[in-house]
């Protein structure tokens, strides 16, 4: 087939992936078997599958139902990604190419957003982020996808928009479109998102449309000029180490941050709404939303964000849904599989929701990266899910309980989260009850300018300075001395504990760990066995000759 080039709106994004990425090879060598994939869906988890199996040599086709020009139109939010998905496109080697269109986002404030009362904020460790090898980045959905897709092509993946999928056969990897137009491949991987295709195959079951939705998601963009001609506004775009803004409701919560390549700001926005209105907004498309309807939904917010949301220029909506983990990811015939939000429905708005799709993707690019055999397939794909699934399943409980602790409804336990908010912002022990106070609203400081602060000031003004004199030498509970250096070094250590299990997670080390740990030792074991097996053969074609031969004299 021909394949087509791909325009790409971001000349740095175009240049970074005009050249061939270099490509990983297992520890034992060069993938030996090179198989077909038909990749269902072309967003970031399908294009994700596509560059991760095509850069270890494996031939892939990627089948999205709608053209480019549907997928921009239905992306033009902004998307944050989260250190363990960064580092990934890092290792592919795009790391300047994904810097060109994003921000590096070093700190969190949280409001609260009903009036905007100010409840705590932090400053990510540089120490820290740079041993997650990632970094936290926050750009528009569209010039992601674009980067992805210019890179799966650019390693070789076929990429077909208007793809619209009529039939699909499993059991014989067939793909049938509605244009008459056929394709085959050894495996089919479903990446066609919550309501999936394949997943439907897989589970026999309609997961997504039997989950009620709980509240709906809102995506705006509010363009860089109007937020730098408003005072309020501006104090939020221009805001230190590119802050990333969180208000916890009741029953409402918001998240805003500024996004790279057109540096605009975008604004995210989960609001429980009526009965009526959660049941008619139920399936898994983005509906677009005008301005003065998503102002209307607000009910009671602060000031900043009711400005935002009027003078949004790009909105939609999509429902927001608190699924079960899948039971099973592949198929019965052991050919197909799901990934990314096909396999594990995020509540939507999720940090996390693009981090998994990449750490799926590179997981199984590394898997496939060992393929000698045609046997080893189904082997592989169990162990995909194997791998990935008490991960995922974690991530995944994690988002929801993030995102109900943002939206309590009004009761005692919200009450207790303001409080216990409130009581870490006087003790300066930072927005996650661990760290040094980090300042005011909108003056997150780094760790230097804390510092800095503390040896010009003696005051503890809202979680803001603390006492150097105080300060300067505590007792243990032994009675010993503890100097700033030792608790520094312990707070250091408990952030570290906090995030590592999240953000260090290498996806393709953990895949070559399984196959050092448990695939090679079965390869071997076949490879024993069927020397075995002939070894016996042989052994009985012996005797059957000697006993031919005894008959004869």
């Amino acid at each position: 087939m021909i394949r087509q080039g791909v325009s790409i709106s971001s000349s740095s994004i175009e240049n970074a992936c005009s050249i061939r990425p270099r490509t990983l090879h297992p520890i034992n060598g060069p993938t030996e078997l090179l198989i077909d994939f038909i990749v269902i869906g072309g967003g970031i988890a399908g294009l994700s599958c596509a560059s991760a199996l095509s850069r270890v040599g494996h031939r892939v086709v990627v089948l999205e139902q709608y053209t480019e020009d549907e997928l921009d139109s239905m992306s033009q939010g902004g998307i944050r990604l989260a250190p363990n998905a960064s580092k990934i496109l890092f290792r592919w080697g795009l790391r300047e190419a994904l810097r060109a269109v994003s921000v590096i986002s070093g700190a969190v404030e949280m409001d609260r957003y009903g009036d905007g009362e100010f409840m705590g904020s932090h400053v990510w460790d540089d120490e820290i982020i740079a041993q997650t090898e990632g970094e936290y980045l926050s750009l528009h959905h569209a010039d992601l996808r674009r980067l992805l897709l210019a890179h799966a092509r650019t390693s070789g993946a076929q990429v077909h928009h208007g793809a619209k999928i009529a039939s699909v056969d499993c059991d014989q990897g067939h793909v049938v479109l509605s244009t008459g137009g056929q394709f085959q491949a050894d495996v089919i991987v479903g990446a066609d998102g919550p309501s999936s295709f394949i997943q439907k195959m897989v589970t026999k079951e309609d997961p997504y449309s039997s989950t009620e939705s709980t509240c709906l998601f809102y995506s705006t963009i509010i363009p860089a000029q109007t937020m730098l001609s408003d005072p309020e506004l501006s104090a939020l775009y221009n805001c230190k180490h590119a802050t990333t803004f969180a208000w916890v409701g009741p029953d409402a919560a918001a998240i805003g941050f500024r996004v790279g390549g057109r540096h605009d700001f975008a604004l995210h926005f989960w609001l429980k709404p009526s009965e009526e209105e959660l049941n008619h907004y139920d399936n898994d498309t983005w509906d677009p939303i005008s301005a003065s309807e998503l102002h209307s939904l607000l009910g009671r917010c602060e000031p900043r964000l009711s400005k935002m949301a009027r003078a949004a220029s790009v909105l939609a909506r999509r429902p927001v849904k608190m699924a079960q983990p899948l039971n099973d990811w592949m198929h019965e015939n052991g050919r197909a599989i799901v990934l990314g939000d096909a396999a594990h429905l995020l509540p939507t708005g999720s940090i996390q929701a693009s981090a998994l799709a990449l750490e799926d993707a590179a997981v199984l690019g590394r898997l496939f990266s060992h393929l000698s055999s045609p046997a080893q397939i189904p082997h592989f794909l169990y162990a995909f899910q194997d791998i990935r699934e008490d991960r995922c399943e974690g991530v995944l409980a994690a988002e929801q309980a993030n995102l109900e602790f943002k939206m309590m409804p009004p009761g005692p336990e919200q009450v207790e989260r303001d409080d216990m908010l409130k009581e870490r912002l006087v003790l300066g022990t930072g927005l996650f009850g661990w760290g040094r106070p980090r300042g005011e609203r909108g003056e997150a400081m780094s760790r230097d300018e804390d510092e800095e602060e503390e040896e010009d000031g003696d005051e503890d003004e809202g979680g803001g300075l603390v006492d150097m004199e105080d300060d300067a030498e505590d007792e243990d509970e032994e009675g010993e001395t503890v100097d700033d250096d030792d608790e520094d070094s312990a707070l250091l250590a408990e952030q570290w504990q906090e995030i590592h299990a999240l953000y260090s997670y290498l996806a393709e080390d953990v895949a070559d760990e399984w196959w050092v740990k448990s695939g090679m030792l079965r390869e071997r074991a076949v490879v024993r066995l069927k020397d075995l097996d002939e070894m016996m053969a042989l052994r009985a074609q012996r005797r059957l000759r000697k006993a031919v031969a005894f008959d004869d004299d």
